[in-house]
């Protein structure tokens, strides 16, 4: 029953779109468009011998809708497909995936209701190849009030909760969790606010196994933006009381700057260390497909992430062009084998062919380190895709790739070449 009831919740984000839509008064504006897709792969299973070729027919349906009025700020994202394969590598199967987001303004700039839903297909295990038979469905629902306070020209305070729903169709690590804010903000000048914050976070998990939790996070906030550069810095500590193990404590320190060096180029540093819990698809549903192996959202795990990540950002009337590079350290306090060094970067460049024609390329590397028994993984992928808008109705698109998996696990390398053309037609 409560499987059905999850499934239920998980569509709950289409319920809001229809009653809104539905209305007289409503502002909504709606995208749908029907696809076909015909996908190639020489390595379908991802194996290091006997690599199987498949041909892949996958039928979509996708919606975009969004509204944004006074009082209603609502984006709706979602698809469902239906993939048949020829070869008959893996059973047919359906896939849905959906971000949606409300904000309702109930009084402006006092009381606040938010609503998110996020439904994705996630990796099961992330030790081993990213292929349909490692996957689940995912889903994470989000609501909450905020309430905002005015105490005189310069002070605010802020009050937020959140109840945040987690179902993960195959591994046992369901949850509901309980998050309150309190922050409150000084305004030291023009261009800067000090903000002292308050964080409660409640983890009840569905299995008896798993032990709930309570998590504190306390910490000052400092933010400054100046015409060409932004700075945040946070510097607190967090406390993590598990129920039947010892208590955690540590620091949090998290600083970020931005700096545009010219009207179209942003330069980005970021560099954190803190204690985070494992268990939130939220994160990966703002990743790459093929950056889902991640581990975050794959145990009951309590971990300190130090994590410094530089990116790039230009952008051109012709060109756009993002670069990132990044170094991870994870360390697990309840399975010390899950502990990992991440290193790696992504590319990503648009070009506009002409005014009807768009070509992009992708790159996404890394290189995984388990220390306790020296296991290494290189991933690396890149992707040329072209779009062309027929009219304004139809779209062809076309792709072709590579994906390449190198462990020190001996027959858990792989290449797979992918390559795919579809067109998409808006109703």
């Amino acid at each position: 029953m409560k499987a059905n009831f999850r499934h239920q919740r998980a569509f709950s984000i289409f319920i809001v779109v229809l009653l809104l839509s539905c209305g007289p008064a409503s502002a909504v504006e709606t995208r749908y468009q029907l696809g076909y897709l015909l996908n190639y792969q020489s390595n379908i299973r991802r194996t290091a011998t006997d690599p199987k070729s498949e041909w892949i027919n996958t039928l979509t349906a996708s919606m975009q809708a969004t509204e944004d009025t006074s009082s209603l700020n609502m984006t709706l994202d979602a698809s469902l497909q239906r993939l048949f394969y020829k070869n008959k590598s893996f059973s047919d199967r359906t896939v849905a995936n959906a971000t949606g987001n409300v904000l309702w303004t109930i009084i402006p700039e006092r009381f606040t209701w938010t609503v998110n839903d996020y439904l994705r297909e996630t990796v099961i295990d992330p030790r081993n190849a990213n292929i349909q038979t490692n996957r689940q469905r995912t889903n994470t629902f989000t609501t909450g009030p905020d309430l905002i306070f005015r105490a005189g020209r310069r002070d605010t305070v802020i009050l937020g909760h959140r109840f945040i729903d987690t179902y993960q169709e195959v591994t046992n690590l369901d949850s509901q969790q309980n998050v309150s804010n309190l922050t409150w903000q000084h305004q030291l000048s023009p261009i800067s606010i000090l903000s002292l914050v308050g964080a409660y976070q409640d983890i009840n998990y569905d299995a008896e196994t798993l032990p709930d939790r309570v998590i504190t996070d306390t910490y000052l906030r400092y933010d400054m933006a100046r015409a060409v550069t932004t700075f945040l810095v946070e510097l607190g500590t967090t406390e993590v009381r598990t129920v039947g193990r010892s208590q955690i404590d540590g620091d949090r320190r998290v600083f970020s700057v931005d700096y545009q060096i010219t009207g179209n180029e942003t330069l980005n540093l970021r560099v954190s260390d803190q204690i985070l819990e494992a268990g939130n698809i939220i994160d990966a549903a703002l990743t790459p497909g093929n950056a889902l192996a991640d581990g975050r959202f794959l145990t009951a795990n309590v971990f300190r992430e130090k994590r410094v990540t530089l990116s790039y950002a230009h952008g051109g009337p012709f060109v756009t062009l993002n670069l990132s590079v990044y170094t991870t350290a994870r360390n697990y306090f309840q399975d010390a084998t899950l502990d990992n060094q991440l290193d790696g970067g992504t590319i990503a460049v648009a070009y506009t062919v002409s005014p009807t024609t768009d070509m992009t390329f992708n790159a996404d590397f890394s290189r995984r380190f388990y220390p306790t028994d020296g296991r290494q993984l290189d991933y690396a992928s890149y992707l040329v895709g072209i779009t062309h808008v027929i009219n304004p109705q139809l779209t062809l698109t076309g792709s072709v790739g590579l994906i390449s998996r190198r462990s020190s696990v001996p027959g858990q390398d792989y290449d797979n070449f992918t390559a795919s053309i579809g067109i998409t037609y808006d109703i």
